[in-house]
């Protein structure tokens, strides 16, 4: 595999973004994915942003539940959102 072509601009635009999730798709072998597979996962990544929300305010929640990080997993909602609209 060669060097990643991944970069991001200082104060990137929502092109920027767009851009971005496109190379970075296609450097790791998804862009053969379809939108309802995109969707899907998009669904779950709005999940766990929900469920690391709850934690984060203290809204009661299963305690066993794993933990999610609120701003990682409002990257990867991001992520797939930009990847349905390219």
């Amino acid at each position: 595999m060669g060097k990643s072509q991944l970069h991001l601009e200082e104060n990137p635009t929502l092109k920027d973004f767009q851009n971005y999730v496109a190379t970075l798709v296609k450097e790791r072998g998804f862009d053969k994915e379809t939108i309802p597979e995109i969707f899907m996962l998009f669904l779950e990544e709005c999940g766990e942003m929900a469920k690391a929300a709850r934690k984060t305010t203290k809204i009661k929640s299963d305690k066993n539940s794993k933990d999610h990080n609120l701003r990682h997993e409002i990257a990867d909602v991001f992520i797939y959102l930009l990847d349905i609209c390219n």
